[in-house]
């Protein structure tokens, strides 16, 4: 009978104290790294950000987006009616200006001298290209469709940017480049380009 009381008297004691371990502490629960579950947690986060109207990384991505979209719908090839049609739309913006600096690879002073405008009215032109004059507009397009063919035609804007810089027989040993600054000087040398692709040595 005392045995039963003490088995009783046992188990009783167990139930208020918990089970026991060999630390005689309660063991806690410890997280298992989950490459997943972090990757998760980044995503998460940056869209958080990104949904925040005036946050940083929402204008950085939007214009980065923005700048893509406006290249890939800029033709190779200048057509007249093609950059008529990208003159009326809306999303003609400084986006197209800094679709034309990443593009070109140029520094923003060349950049300037091939719009005939001075390097301060292109930095301006970076952020608001709303006072633009049109014909400015249209060179903008026009030389971000000609570095989209020349890299199209050399593989690489290095590759084309050599070939503008190097003065050539063809060209009465000037260089392509001394021709961007006007756009019937821009179609000539587009010109040259379809040229080349047909096999003429330019």
């Amino acid at each position: 009978m005392i045995n039963g009381n003490r088995k009783i008297e046992v188990m009783r004691k167990k139930k208020q104290n918990g089970p026991a371990n060999s630390g005689g502490l309660k063991k806690k629960s410890v997280a298992r790294y989950s490459p997943k579950k972090e990757a998760e947690a980044q995503v998460s986060e940056s869209a958080v950000q990104y949904e925040h109207p005036q946050g940083p990384l929402h204008m950085v991505v939007d214009d980065q987006i923005q700048e893509q979209e406006l290249v890939l719908s800029t033709p190779t090839r200048i057509r007249p009616i093609t950059v008529l049609g990208l003159l009326e739309d809306q999303r003609l913006d400084h986006n197209y200006v800094s679709s034309l600096n990443t593009l070109s690879q140029r520094t923003q002073s060349e950049l300037a001298q091939m719009l005939n405008i001075t390097e301060n009215t292109y930095r301006g032109y970076l952020k608001d290209l709303s006072k633009a004059k049109t014909d400015t507009k249209e060179q903008i397009i026009m030389l971000v469709s000609l570095f989209k063919h020349g890299i199209a035609v050399f593989d690489t804007i290095q590759a084309f940017n050599d070939w503008l810089d190097t003065e050539n027989p063809f060209f009465d040993f000037r260089t392509p480049l001394g021709f961007l600054n006007t756009n019937s000087g821009v179609h000539y040398i587009d010109n040259r380009l379809t040229a080349m692709e047909y096999g003429d040595n330019v």
